[in-house]
């Protein structure tokens, strides 16, 4: 495989999409709503769905997906799910899925996350917008949307992490904000109680640099790189010695640049090019073999590469080399890993064509 650049990538429970350097859109996994825009109800390896210009590719959604980009000019296109009105489309888009690329909004969109049943992006005057189902207060706003609505009135947004009934984002500032469900902890609001929800977004703390809402946990890296997890912490996915969910921000370790927080299992990339995955690990999503059904603390992953990138899936993980390879692991149920039917316990090359 030719060495390239990824420009974005994102994972979903069942399926898995790129953009490349070449600003092409790349999917594969489940597509039985749609969710790659092909004729097909999965594909088994890497497909390109779209050509010319995309820079931005979020896909989300747990037993059903969708998929949103952003193309170079700054427009908004989704597919896929469109159940609760996750593809933002309007109340005149009455069927429950779309199989084909389709524009949303023309106006100009900095970034894009799909979480389960619901979308969130950041148009690039800085205002930040949610759509789809409002469960557990899930969009920032009471209700449900099929069109995208703007989340409070601030303009100083700059990223966005939309989970599974929960989301987060960080301010300009810095500052980091969750809402939706409480559940376990996952917004580490200490204004909310556990299992109590939010539909406004709320402070979790200062001097964070990014952020990734997961199924039940969420992770953050702040400023000085220190990795922060809070949440469900059951199967391990919260970094920390023991089996706890966490009501606050909690420390992991320090030194990272990438962090990815999936269904019930996170991966994070440390400065240097060093991987590490930690907590379910049932279906090799950790890749590190089948050596136990969890893992508690954070553990290195092939470590005879050096590491830009990770994303965590549902129950599989992507992660791009220094030399533009990518690879993939865990469960291929779904075809998700791109790498066929059966769970890989190890990182595996997935030729990009």
């Amino acid at each position: 495989m030719a060495s390239r650049v990824l420009l974005s990538l994102s994972a979903s429970a069942g399926h898995t999409c790129v953009a490349d350097d070449q600003q092409r859109l790349w999917c594969w996994g489940d597509n039985t709503v749609g969710q790659l825009a092909a004729d097909l109800p999965s594909v088994s390896k890497p497909l390109v769905v779209a050509t010319g210009g995309w820079i931005d590719v979020a896909a989300g959604g747990l037993a059903l997906g969708h998929t949103c980009a952003i193309h170079s000019r700054g427009s908004l296109w989704c597919w896929g799910d469109n159940s609760r009105g996750q593809l933002g489309l309007g109340p005149a888009e009455t069927r429950p899925s779309v199989s084909r690329v389709t524009q949303v909004n023309k106006d100009a969109w900095l970034q894009v996350s799909t979480g389960a049943l619901m979308t969130c992006a950041i148009r690039e005057d800085g205002t930040l917008w949610c759509w789809g189902a409002g469960d557990d207060g899930r969009l920032g706003v009471e209700g449900d949307s099929s069109v995208p609505r703007i989340v409070g009135t601030d303009r100083d947004w700059r990223s966005v992490s939309a989970g599974a009934a929960h989301a987060c984002a960080i301010k300009q500032d810095n500052s980091l904000w969750c809402w939706g469900s409480n559940e376990n902890g996952r917004l580490g609001r200490s204004d909310v109680a556990v299992a109590a929800t939010s539909a406004r977004p709320g402070v979790v703390g200062t001097s964070y640099a990014s952020v990734s809402a997961g199924n039940q946990h969420t992770c953050g890296i702040r400023l000085d790189k220190t990795l922060w997890c809070w949440g469900r912490g059951a199967e391990g996915q919260s970094g920390q010695p023991v089996n706890e969910n966490l009501a606050a921000p909690k420390q992991v370790a320090g030194g990272f640049v990438d962090v990815s927080a999936g269904g019930s299992h996170t991966c994070a990339v440390r400065q240097g090019g060093v991987l590490l995955c930690w907590g379910k690990n049932d279906q090799g999503q950790l890749g590190l073999g089948f050596m136990s059904a969890s893992v508690l603390v954070p553990t290195v992953v092939a470590s005879d590469k050096l590491w830009l990138t990770t994303v965590a899936g549902g129950e599989h993980t992507c992660a791009m080399a220094d030399d533009g390879t990518l690879w993939c692991w865990g469960a291929g149920n779904r075809a998700q890993t791109g790498l066929g039917p059966a769970a890989i316990a190890l990182p595996n090359l997935l030729p990009l064509l």
